[in-house]
This record gives C-alpha cells, sequence and structure tokens, in this order.
C-alpha cells in the first residue's frame, strides 16, 4: 500500500523569495515547480506574468544544494482538463521545454520531464494517488478554491469569474487540484513548493489530505 507521509513539510513562499534566501536545512530538500505546456505565441503574451518566476527559478537552482533535487514537471495533465487540439498541444510541451532549457534551466541539475507521460518512475502511482485522494476529499474542498473558477473564466474568455456558466463546469477542472497539487507533491515527496499566494489554499489542501489519507489508510 502506498503510504504518504503523514508531517508533509511543504513550503509555501512569497513570489518565491524564501528559498533562495533560506539556510541550509539538516535534510536534503525536494523542491516541485511546473509548467503547462503552451505555444510560443501564448508563451510570448503571458512572459511579463512569468519572468519573475522564470528568473526565481534558475536563481534557486544555483543556491541550492547538490543534494537538493529539483523537479520542473510539464504539467499536461493540468493542459487536459480543458478541450485541447493534440497536435497544439505536443507543439506546446516541446516549446515549453525549449524555453525552461534557455532561461537557465540546467539538465544536469535540474529534473525536466512531461507529467503525462505514462513510463518513468517519476510519474508511478500519481494517477492511482488521484483516485484515491477523489475518494477521500469532500465537495466542499475543491468548492472553496478559486483556481478553477479563473481557468474556466479565460477558457471561456469571460470578463470575471462572478461571469462564468458553471454549467459547463467539468469534474476533471474542478478537481484538478487534487491531481496538480496533492497527488504530484504527495507522490514526489515534495518539501518545498513555490507558489504564489495565490495558491496557498491549494498547499493547505494538500497537507489535509496527507493526513486524511493517512488516517483513513493506516499501515
Amino acid at each position: 500500500m502506498l503510504r504518504v507521509r503523514q508531517r508533509v513539510t511543504l513550503r509555501r513562499t512569497s513570489q518565491h523569495r524564501q528559498i533562495s534566501q533560506s539556510t541550509k536545512l539538516p535534510q536534503k530538500r525536494v523542491i516541485l515547480f511546473g509548467f503547462q505546456p503552451t505555444s510560443i505565441p501564448h508563451i510570448i503574451s503571458i512572459l511579463g506574468d512569468y519572468l519573475g518566476a522564470l528568473s526565481n527559478w534558475v536563481k534557486v537552482q544555483k543556491a541550492t544544494e547538490l543534494a537538493d533535487t529539483l523537479l520542473f514537471p510539464i504539467v499536461g495533465w493540468l493542459a487536459l482538463t480543458l478541450p485541447q487540439d493534440p497536435a497544439t498541444l505536443r507543439s506546446g510541451r516541446d516549446d515549453i521545454l525549449a524555453t525552461l532549457l534557455a532561461i537557465g534551466l540546467d539538465p544536469e541539475r535540474s529534473i525536466v520531464f512531461n507529467q503525462d507521460h505514462a513510463n518513468g518512475k517519476l510519474n508511478l502511482h500519481r494517477v492511482e494517488l488521484c483516485w484515491v485522494l477523489n475518494r477521500l476529499t469532500l465537495v466542499d474542498n475543491p468548492r472553496r478554491m478559486t483556481a478553477w473558477k479563473s481557468r474556466l473564466a479565460i477558457s471561456r474568455n469571460a470578463d470575471s469569474e462572478d461571469k462564468v456558466d458553471e454549467s459547463l463546469l467539468n469534474s476533471g477542472l474542478f478537481t484538478y487540484l487534487v491531481l496538480l497539487q496533492a497527488a504530484d507533491v504527495l507522490v514526489k515527496r515534495a518539501t518545498h513548493v513555490p507558489v504564489g499566494e495565490d495558491q496557498q489554499q491549494h498547499i493547505e489542501l494538500t497537507r489535509d489530505l496527507a493526513e486524511i489519507f493517512n488516517c483513513a489508510l493506516p499501515g
């Protein structure tokens, strides 16, 4: 039986500053990032929003110890929560990989991989854990999250989240945080997840689900 560590150490960092300035820890760290596959034109259009994050990823890479593990999944499962053109998705995956390497991520130091590839030990048990966590998650938990509302609003070109027609919401988008944040973080045994203030509730949900999992499925 897969077991999740009950005391998961998830460090929320504001705009990625705390990790690069943190003191040495006695145990090695597993730092988990993530980037959604998208096309070069879209990358250019959002570059201003992500420039700070991208540059800080390189700073984290330089500041961490060699014993630390840096994981950079290209989160294809997240992309599939909304309709996608297969050719565009494949191209977007390659574009993101090229972008991450271009900004200075070193494949000898950082592990960049596709989240939605079935093979490889980095992707073992994620889908299974996601299914178990979905069974243990009350509907009110994802309903409190705001990320699915903003993602749905963007996909429908809505001016605000208040104008989103929730009848168009699919269950995958509604619960994707269970997969993206909780299952990914817990399967990877991540100790640090650099996110902005807007994703604090994702980290809190992940910690709660780790405790619920270990209480419901001991041993």
